[in-house]
């Protein structure tokens, strides 16, 4: 299961930085200028990546409108007054950990979301994906490491379940 990204950022050389670095951790990445066009997009996304000032629509305005079922994350440079709209921040200047720590957690956060809808073959992979990766990246830090603790845990919850049920796992 591919993560499927919206970068929304108004200066190109970030857009094109985040882009690469999403993409080397084995996402698709669309990228938008501004706040406006991402509401334009008909496409659902795992993670959002919004820049907090864009013009026509800034970040915190394009995360109060997606609402809180959409996995948002600002990447600023003045992350102290952020709004609560946001699951996490991304520090600029941007480095490849802290987006490594926000994939980890996107895929936790899809897969918790998603466990009724999947197979015990693909959430199986897609565990093994997050783990993979928190361990390619030791500085995504012990929270994240939690969190696919607690991922793993409801998957196993759902695999009991499906087989009580004589659902093929």
């Amino acid at each position: 299961m591919t993560l499927k990204v919206l970068v929304a950022d108004d200066h190109l050389v970030n857009r094109l930085m985040l882009q690469t670095l999403f993409e080397n951790l084995g996402c698709s990445v669309v990228t938008v200028t501004n706040g406006r066009d991402a509401l334009d997009l008909d496409q659902a996304f795992d993670l959002i990546c919004v820049d907090r000032h864009m013009p026509l629509m800034g970040g915190e305005e394009l995360a109060g409108r997606l609402g809180p079922d959409a996995f948002v994350v600002a990447c600023t440079s003045h992350p102290a007054d952020l709004a609560g709209a946001f699951k996490m921040v991304i520090e600029k200047p941007i480095d490849s950990h802290a987006i490594a720590a926000v994939v980890v957690a996107a895929r936790t956060w899809r897969l918790t979301k998603c466990l009724a809808s999947l197979s015990a073959g693909e959430i199986l992979r897609e565990r093994h994906r997050i783990c993979a990766l928190a361990r390619a990246h030791p500085q995504v830090g012990a929270s994240m490491t939690e969190a696919v603790h607690m991922a793993a845990v409801a998957a196993a919850r759902t695999w009991r379940v499906g087989a009580s049920q004589g659902r093929p796992l």
